[in-house]
């Protein structure tokens, strides 16, 4: 054998032993991270190790470890928090939180109490040997790491038991949208929208609460207890929980988004629509002009999704002017009123007003709409007003398309000073 033989055997034999070293050390070291690394259980309030981190909507002060044997926390032991790598958080102490016959054992890692910031995610990361078995003190951590979010808002919610949008509603006492989250009110006084055909007809407070973990905002539709409102059949409607009516419990700063549910309503059986019990023609009695109609309600109501005020010549053939109407809160919210800027009325042939159905809509009570509602004026140029407070049995009569009716057919539907009847 030559020397340079010998050399290049030496060498690819050094080699192999040092393979062979490597080899035979690190199945020593796996061997005894395997019987050595001692494992968590659960981490609080993340949940069981292994299982997807639940969020966190706490303020950061004691994060907790729990093992499957009784435990002792090193006097090195620490903690912190990361955030894109970063650290932004470090433990101020650690310790134990208890042990139990020897099955459960929890280590608790104390922060100084902040809000990490919302929208963000982090990971709880526990330094190597900080923990150790009572039983078998060759066991000790290893590196425990628990990603977890800090969410920006509560997020979707879910709305009753059955959560898709249109279903249909008759009636109903209250509706309820839940998180995920133990709740509580966000702002002193929160509300909901009840929105009829598009168009916003009145507010609803919440009750804000939580029960076994799971928050809930009680849309309140009534008051009395057994009682109901009533939804008009075919009538689509939407109730909203405006942005940040809604908290987490424990960090009322994480609240929710704007949250809507849907749904047509069902109920078949007739309600009390809105009614004027008295109608201010407002005219100019030299110009025979119509400047202004005022209906007076029974009650407080808003406008509808498409609401018009019509003037007609009487025999309701032709169109003289459409208004858009108007709540005329300069006086209160019983008033409609519509400006017709001097409109010539007609000396011959007499003029009609009409309010289109569905035009207003009660804002307090069940939300319905007016029905159509015509009225004559006639030629009577000076009206002041007409008053329909009384059984209005002196009044004219149209049907249900707003053409006059000198004589009622009995059985047949009719409409007399704004108000349907049934002719006898």
């Amino acid at each position: 054998m030559n020397r340079k033989t010998f050399i290049m055997n030496r060498k690819t034999f050094i080699m192999n032993r040092k393979t062979f070293t490597a080899l035979c050390m690190a199945g020593i070291f796996t061997a005894a991270g395997a019987t050595k690394i001692l494992e968590p259980e659960q981490t609080v309030p993340f949940g069981p190790v292994g299982q997807e981190s639940r969020h966190f909507v706490y303020p950061l002060e004691e994060l907790g470890v729990g093992f499957s044997c009784d435990i002792e926390v090193l006097p090195e032991a620490s903690a912190v928090i990361l955030c894109e790598g970063d650290t932004v958080a470090k433990s101020v102490r650690a310790e134990l939180s208890y042990n139990y016959k020897d099955v459960e054992g929890f280590a608790a890692f104390c922060f100084d109490k902040q809000n990490l910031p919302k929208g963000k995610s982090y990971s709880f990361v526990v330094a190597p040997s900080s923990i150790r078995s009572v039983t078998n003190p060759e066991k000790l951590n290893g590196r425990i790491e628990v990603p977890f979010l800090v969410p920006a808002d509560l997020g979707p919610a879910r709305w009753g038991n059955d959560d898709k949008d249109g279903i249909v509603i008759a009636s109903a006492p209250s509706l309820v949208a839940y998180w995920g989250y133990e709740t509580e009110k966000a702002v002193e006084n929160p509300y909901a929208v009840l929105y009829r055909e598009g168009v916003e007809v009145r507010t609803f407070p919440l009750s804000v609460a939580w029960d076994w973990n799971l928050g809930q905002a009680r849309v309140q539709f009534v008051e009395e207890c057994g009682d109901e409102l009533h939804f008009e059949k075919d009538i689509h409607y939407k109730v909203t929980i405006p942005a940040g009516m809604v908290g987490v419990a424990y960090r009322t700063d994480i609240v929710n988004e704007e949250t809507s549910f849907s749904f047509v309503g069902g109920y078949e059986q007739p309600l009390e629509t809105p009614k004027y019990h008295s109608i201010q023609l407002h005219i100019d009695k030299e110009a025979n002009t119509l400047q202004r109609v005022d209906y007076v309600f029974d009650s407080y109501v808003v406008l509808g999704a498409d609401p018009k005020v019509r003037l007609w010549t009487a025999d309701m053939e032709t169109l003289v002017k459409e208004v858009v109407p108007y709540v005329n809160h300069s006086v209160n919210c019983l008033m409609i009123s519509a400006d017709f800027d001097n409109v010539p009325l007609d000396d011959e042939k007499g003029n009609a007003i009409e309010l289109t159905e569905g035009s207003v809509v009660y804002s307090e009570g069940n939300p319905v709409a007016n029905q159509k509602a015509v009225v004559p004026i006639t030629g009577q140029a000076g009206i002041a007003g007409i008053d329909f407070s009384g059984d209005g049995a002196e009044l004219p009569v149209y049907d249900i398309y707003g053409r006059a009716v000198s004589e009622p057919v009995r059985g047949q539907l009719y409409i007399r000073g704004g108000k349907k009847f049934m002719a006898e």
